[in-house]
């Protein structure tokens, strides 16, 4: 007679996103692990104990967060300290997103993109609730190409299909450098709810491997320019070939925002 064999536990500090700020951790005991030493040394962003966001920042820029509400643990999610600003205009929205359109500067009302963003402090939010200032906006990747040179990107089936997805006559595929698309705020647009979900074309302005010192894990942080500034972060063995500047990354990404 053969045993039972236990249920496998799923856990929930896996895939490229916890990876892309080298947070995964594929064992409960190993996340118990990490996230107890990550919660002894969290400091409170909002709130207090009773509801509130604390954070743990490790030297790398990775950030884990605990979001607390009525003195118990409501959720735990990764995130990076992006240091690079953006002037922006939001409303916040349920389940701690905002719909936020990035301004060309302070006081401009040009919009450079809109997007739909996890926003660290969220559980606060006020759903309806506007407001302004600046943004740090952090893309974990999900899914990434790397290519060479602009010519590269431009011969991809990723820019033949941003050239299609516009409004209005079709781009030429070289014309889709930098691309943009929040899917959360089509989502939102379409009322299907909110996501921090986004398609992006890029150039790299700078790239550096950092390693998060709880885990040990490598992952880049790139600095791109899709049409304003976004810090992206990739784990080390999720991009093929090592990232340099004017290269081009591409790809599906999770879209996170921190108030500067």
């Amino acid at each position: 007679m053969s045993e039972t064999q236990p249920e496998a536990v799923e856990v929930f500090t896996t895939g490229p996103t916890w990876r892309a700020v080298g947070l995964e951790m594929t064992t409960e005991a190993r996340a118990d692990e990490v996230l107890a030493l990550a919660s002894d040394k969290c400091t409170p962003v909002v709130g207090d104990t009773e509801n509130g966001v604390f954070h743990y920042e490790d030297r790398s820029g990775a950030v884990v967060v605990f979001d607390v509400v009525d003195e118990a643990l409501a959720d735990i999610h990764q995130d990076f300290n992006a240091s690079t600003p953006v002037e922006a205009r939001w409303v916040e929205m349920a389940d701690g997103f905002i719909l936020a359109d990035v301004l060309a500067g302070r006081g401009s009302e040009q919009v450079l993109g809109r997007a739909a963003l996890g926003l660290r402090g969220g559980l606060l939010n006020q759903v309806g609730r506007g407001d302004e200032g600046r943004l740090a906006l952090a893309a974990l990747a999900q899914r990434v190409e790397l290519y060479a040179t602009a010519a590269d990107y431009a011969a991809s089936e990723t820019a033949q299909t941003f050239a299609q997805a516009g409004e209005g006559a079709a781009k030429e595929p070289a014309d889709t450098l930098p691309t943009f698309i929040s899917m959360g705020a089509v989502s939102i647009v379409n009322q299907q709810g909110a996501h921090a979900g986004a398609v992006l074309a890029g150039r790299i302005n700078a790239a550096e491997m950092h390693s998060n010192t709880l885990t040990g894990q490598n992952f880049w942080v790139l600095e791109l320019n899709v049409g304003f500034p976004v810090t992206a972060c990739v784990a080390e063995n999720d991009i093929e070939g090592r990232p340099r500047a004017n290269q081009v990354l591409a790809g599906e990404f999770l879209m996170l925002a921190t108030r500067r």
